[in-house]
């Protein structure tokens, strides 16, 4: 299972997103939505951020849309994260 994360160095929820991620030590796989834009078209991604778990076969388990307290229940369900923020 990975954790890919899709953003823009423009996004100000993007970048904070970022260091959530590294403030608790969740590993992730940053997505410039700018510098990849065939990666985005690829995933369909519409908005930002946007959260996606692959499985092992690089194939879409789940998405999560936006920044919130939302994110951290999501991230729960695959144990990446303890606790709500």
């Amino acid at each position: 299972m990975r954790l890919l994360l899709f953003g823009s160095e423009k996004c100000f929820a993007c970048q904070q997103l970022k260091k959530e991620f590294q403030k608790r030590q969740i590993p992730y796989i940053y997505v410039d939505v700018e510098k990849e834009s065939q990666k985005a078209i690829d995933y369909m991604i519409t908005s930002l951020p946007t959260i996606i778990i692959e499985n092992g076969k690089g194939e879409i388990k789940d998405m999560y849309i936006g920044y919130g307290q939302g994110v951290w229940k999501f991230l729960e369900k695959y144990k990446l994260v303890k606790g709500d923020k």
